[in-house]
């Protein structure tokens, strides 16, 4: 017997940076970051998620606004609002843009 599958979000789902960029805040619940370089961040979620878009989550933005697009969502970072876009209703099939 297989495990059902997985239930996608129909709304996007905000990840607030804290001041400090060592953490994030998601539904109230708080997370370490990880910054790798530049503006690289690699995004630990609780994985009491089963979505496989909430596990090790990595973004590379180069500026304000910057994208990576997800085979399943797009998820954006803003460095001024310290926030992080991840929209499961956009699902470019595995392009990557900026």
């Amino acid at each position: 017997m297989t495990d059902p599958p997985v239930k996608r979000s129909k709304s996007p789902l905000t990840i607030t940076m804290l001041p400090d960029f060592s953490q994030i805040e998601r539904d109230g619940q708080i997370s370490p970051v990880h910054r790798s370089y530049g503006l690289a961040w690699r995004l630990q979620v609780s994985p009491l998620s089963r979505h496989p878009a909430h596990y090790g989550a990595v973004l590379h933005c180069d500026s304000e606004g910057s994208e990576l697009w997800r085979a399943d969502a797009k998820i954006t970072l803003s460095t001024k609002q310290r926030s992080c876009m991840y929209d499961p209703s956009k699902s470019p099939s595995g392009q990557v843009s900026k």
